[in-house]
């Protein structure tokens, strides 16, 4: 018996750690896996599909009022036995126990109905921004993830061009120490050494913080620590390149094009909810009283109903007036569509242009990097050879690294601009 607790205890035990090993956050993420995390555990979009629940209750809420209401009341009332006097004829006040149960109904009423109507629009226009704020995490990951992959390539490229003028500088000192060169080129490789040493200290500080703001987007702790799997090397996309640039613009895909045009029927149901304040409501209402405890003498019926009919005559000009700025406010809302439809039209030229200028900078950096590589790697062996000063040398290093940088930087210009007209695309 206790041999068979021990069994079960021990596959209970395995079990509960199986289960905490799948619960463990991940430490490896690549793009896609980056940006499917965050969409699972960001805060904000957390907060926003939580707009959209209260939407939801929202609706229900106003439905309601427009359905049966029940209420039940239990009335008791005393005179603690106070007796009322007819010319001589004494009449007690009986103690009354009664029960009522009234039913109510709206029958008809414009603005219900609109109320309705614009309580839907409103959890669209939640619904709407859920998926804004989706794509906006989207973009922020996207640039974050690459901004970090381009810190790391030229912390790596300084990390070993640093190596490699370490060992420069000890051969120059060598050489120095022999009377072979000058204390200026001894002077010249620390100086270089000196600054890679500085540049990429500046590198890793500032991949850091990107990286803490990744984790932030991700809902991740700031302190755990996170590893990027993917390069930025293959990260770029020639056919998408060129599918993007022919892609035809449809701005009704625009997130932002589709929130103005819910915010547009939403104000054209609040102009509808104000002509309906010069309608007409109707309701029913059923009542049923049952006495418990009854004097001997009551005039009041067990049933009784009624039909309310409720016509807004005059009232002041207020309605008037409401109706009035509402309609204004739909026009300066069409007016905003308009704008924003030029606006989004113009963005779209802009990007594809910023595209097109980023994929020939970047072409024409990947050609002057590799003409820099084998100039630095001619200029080494003519150092080695002493042909050549270390000041050439170092203004060789000097161009390759520019070169890296520039690259670099083309590199992450290009996938920003992919990323500027994906999300203007709503396709990211």
């Amino acid at each position: 018996m206790k041999k068979r607790f021990l069994i079960i205890a021990a596959i209970l035990v395995a079990g509960f750690s199986t289960s905490a090993q799948e619960k463990e956050t991940p430490t490896e993420f690549s793009l896609n896996e980056a940006v499917e995390y965050a969409i699972e555990y960001n805060r904000t979009l957390k907060t926003s599909e939580m707009d959209v629940e209260y939407k939801r209750k929202q609706i229900t809420q106003a439905i309601s009022q427009g359905l049966p209401q029940i209420n039940t009341t239990l009335d008791y009332s005393t005179n603690f036995g106070y007796e009322m006097n007819f010319g001589g004829n004494a009449i007690k006040m009986e103690d009354q126990l009664a029960f009522t149960a009234t039913a109510s109904q709206l029958l008809f009423s414009g603005q219900w109905i609109v109320g309705v109507q614009t309580a839907k629009i409103a959890r669209q226009i939640s619904e709407l921004g859920v998926e804004a704020t989706d794509l906006e995490i989207r973009s922020t990951i996207h640039t974050l993830y690459y901004t970090i992959l381009a810190y790391q390539r030229m912390g790596a490229i300084l990390e070993n061009n640093l190596a490699d003028m370490e060992v420069i500088r000890q051969h120059t000192e060598n050489m120095y120490a022999q009377g072979v060169v000058e204390v200026t080129d001894v002077d010249q490789i620390r100086v270089t050494v000196n600054q890679l040493r500085n540049n990429m200290f500046s590198v890793q500080r500032n991949t850091e913080v990107n990286t803490n703001l990744l984790k932030i987007q991700m809902g991740l702790p700031v302190n755990s620590q996170i590893t990027l799997t993917d390069n930025i090397d293959n990260m770029i996309n020639s056919d998408q390149y060129s599918s993007l640039v022919t892609e035809q613009f449809d701005i009704n895909q625009n997130i932002n094009y589709k929130q103005m045009l819910s915010q547009e029927k939403l104000q054209e149901k609040m102009v509808s909810i104000e002509k309906w304040s010069f309608a007409p409501t109707i309701s029913a209402r059923y009542s049923y009283l049952e006495k418990i405890v009854e004097p001997s003498f009551s005039m009041s019926p067990s049933h009784s109903g009624a039909i309310n009919l409720s016509f807004p005559i005059f009232s002041g000009l207020s309605r008037k007036s409401s109706l009035e700025m509402q309609k204004i406010n739909m026009d300066k809302i069409r007016l905003n569509r308009e704008q924003l439809e030029d606006n989004l039209n113009m963005q779209e030229v802009q990007y594809k242009f910023n595209l097109r200028n980023a994929i020939e900078n970047y072409q024409l950096q990947k050609s002057n990097l590799e003409v820099s590589e084998k100039v630095l790697n001619n200029y080494r062996n003519k150092y080695d050879q002493g042909v050549i000063s270390s000041l050439e040398l170092t203004q060789a290093n000097t161009n390759f690294l520019n070169a890296q940088t520039n690259y670099t930087t083309a590199v992450l210009t290009l996938l920003n601009a992919q990323i500027e007209l994906q999300k203007l695309h709503n396709s990211l």
